[in-house]
């Protein structure tokens, strides 16, 4: 790691790796909430705008990247559910993928739901 910035309101930490890899840490869990590769071999540092709304990560070759943040950056584990949701098939640990059964996708479903209401309503 070569550099790291908490955001405006504490909650999340970025980092400047040297794998060319901008990430947001839950600053109090330590959880990876989010990755943004870029074209760079290895970053030089990392900021959040005033809002907290932007993250910048910069090169040693020169070169930034900014992105929008959504208000509510969501946990990894949580983005796999919903797309495995979604899919209807999940990875398994031989890097196959398999068929969700019905308690499976009712689960997720139900979890995701408890989290994430507003992205549940009718």
């Amino acid at each position: 790691m070569n550099d790291a910035a908490f955001s405006p309101d504490g909650r999340w930490i970025a980092t400047a790796a040297q794998d060319g890899i901008a990430r947001i840490w839950d600053a109090n869990q330590g959880d990876l909430v989010a990755q943004f590769p870029t074209d760079s071999s290895s970053l030089s540092s990392v900021a959040f705008s005033p809002d907290g709304g932007r993250l910048l990560a910069a090169s040693w070759n020169g070169t930034a990247r900014i992105w929008l943040l959504t208000r509510e950056v969501r946990p990894v584990e949580d983005l796999r559910s919903l797309a495995s949701l979604l899919a209807g098939r999940q990875l398994n640990p031989s890097g196959t993928l398999a068929r969700l059964g019905t308690a499976a996708v009712t689960n997720a479903w139900h979890a995701l739901k408890a989290k994430y209401p507003e992205d549940f309503r009718p």
